[in-house]
Formats: C-alpha cells, sequence, structure tokens
C-alpha cells in the first residue's frame, strides 16, 4: 500500500469513484478495469482506505438514498469559515473577550 513518498491523504481525479471501487470488491468488472483499479491501490493510500470503509459499512440499495438539507445555521458556519473569517487574528481575540467578558480587573 502506497509509495511511500510525502503526498496528501485525499481523493485525486484519477482515483476510481466508491461506485467503482464498490463494483471492484464485488468482482464485477471487466479484467482490464480490475487491473487498472489493482494497480492504482498499490499507489493510493487514500482508495486503500476508501476500499477498507466501504467494505466495512452497510450499502443500501441503489436509488434508496435521499439527500438532505444542511440546517440554515450549519450552513452559515461552513461557508464563514471556508471564506476564511476564522483564521483572522482578530476572530479569536474578539471571541474570547465576548465568551469571557474579561477584563483587566479580573485578573
Amino acid at each position: 500500500m502506497g509509495n511511500g513518498k510525502t503526498t496528501y491523504f485525499c481523493k485525486k481525479a484519477a482515483c476510481p469513484s466508491a461506485e467503482k471501487l464498490l463494483s471492484y470488491q464485488a468482482a464485477s468488472l471487466s479484467r482490464e478495469q480490475e487491473a487498472r483499479i489493482t494497480s492504482h491501490l498499490i499507489e493510493c493510500d487514500f482508495c486503500c482506505a476508501e476500499l477498507h470503509l466501504l467494505s466495512h459499512s452497510e450499502q443500501a440499495e441503489v436509488g434508496c438514498t435521499q439527500i438532505a438539507e444542511i440546517p440554515a445555521h450549519l450552513r452559515r458556519l461552513a461557508e464563514t469559515i471556508l471564506a476564511g473569517y476564522y483564521f483572522r487574528d482578530d476572530f479569536f481575540s474578539d471571541m474570547i473577550l465576548e465568551r469571557e467578558d474579561l477584563s483587566f480587573t479580573d485578573a
């Protein structure tokens, strides 16, 4: 598993989809596709981990899944984080002062 190089642990464009990995696991691919995925798994720690996870999870029937809406407050939080507001220095200092209501006389 993996080639020992330092890389980011993430799915890349060249990685097979979860559906392809499930088909690989079920041995329902052509020999050519199976060989390609086997070769990919030798080099890709992420896909090895994903295949392991998929093999231990209960699979839903095709077409039975529903997409849930993200609650509005969680969507705002995610958008704020992705916009980078949380990474500004003044955010944390403002947040601490608001939550703790600290002053120099309290110390």
